[in-house]
């Protein structure tokens, strides 16, 4: 209690001081609350600095203009534009008069004819493909009965030659397989085979001719059936005549058979029997 009437005390009094002081309508006095009385109603911090706190002060230097400048917006008005400067033509003609026509251009010379392209030769078709060359097929002899007018004379053909011993010896190597084969029992069929095939005679066309020459072998008969198809004689009078001249190439060359054509026959029987 004695704290709380200290304090009210104070205040009271405090409170009475100010209510005589006041004047019409409640207004405050004209000099300000009492501390403010003797310094113009300003505060005391407030005073150097014409009233504006030091902060705002510096600021309103920068941003407000000075006080006897005034500013004021341009007047906004509806005046036409400038019209723009007119651009006046050097080379146009004066008015009034007619303009002059544009020289024309000088005639060019005319173009060189251009000789029309040579006609392109139609492409030639391609050459036809040879055929793959085919041996000549050795002719079919036959026994054929002689036709000669002067029959046991041999036909002498121009281009016959004498054999020498080289091409001798040549042709009885061939015959020489061909009667190995011959000789065998068990490759004789081969033989007469290879034989028929040359020839063109039967096969008992040929075993006659073995029956009948008993002293003859494959090769011989071979030789024989070759010249008699050749020189158009009976194979009988070709071996008749081998007994007295064992040479076949000599018998051939005296009927105009010639050894090229004994020579072939021989390498074509023996290559069948290999």
């Amino acid at each position: 209690m004695k704290l709380l009437r200290a304090l009210l005390i104070p205040a009271l009094a405090f409170t009475l001081a100010l209510l005589p002081a006041r004047a019409d309508n409640g207004q405050p006095p004209a000099g300000g609350p009492p501390g403010l009385q003797k310094k113009g109603g300003v505060p005391p911090g407030l005073q150097k600095k014409g009233g504006v706190p030091p902060g705002q002060a510096k600021k309103q230097g920068r941003e407000l203009p000075p006080a006897d400048v005034v500013v004021t917006n341009p007047p906004v008005t509806n005046a036409p534009r400038p019209a723009p400067p007119v651009i006046k033509r050097t080379d146009a003609p004066p008015r009034g008069e007619t303009p002059r026509p544009a020289p024309a251009p000088e005639p060019s010379a005319p173009p060189e004819p251009v000789a029309p392209p040579a006609a392109t030769p139609p492409a030639s078709p391609p050459p036809a493909p040879v055929p793959p060359a085919i041996p000549p097929t050795p002719p079919r002899l036959t026994n054929a009965p002689a036709t000669n007018p002067a029959p046991g004379r041999p036909i002498i053909r121009p281009g016959s030659t004498a054999p020498t011993a080289q091409q001798e010896r040549e042709l009885n190597r061939e015959l020489a397989r061909v009667n190995l084969f011959w000789l065998s029992p068990q490759n004789k069929a081969k033989a007469v085979a290879a034989i028929t095939a040359e020839t063109g005679v039967t096969d008992a066309m040929l075993e006659a001719q073995a029956r009948a020459y008993p002293a003859l072998r494959g090769g011989d008969l071979l030789m024989a059936n070759v010249i008699a198809a050749r020189a158009n004689q009976p194979a009988a009078e070709v071996l008749a005549a081998h007994a007295k001249d064992p040479r076949w190439l000599t018998a051939g060359a005296a009927r105009g058979v010639s050894m090229e054509v004994l020579m072939d026959a021989a390498r074509r029987t023996s290559a069948r029997l290999r």
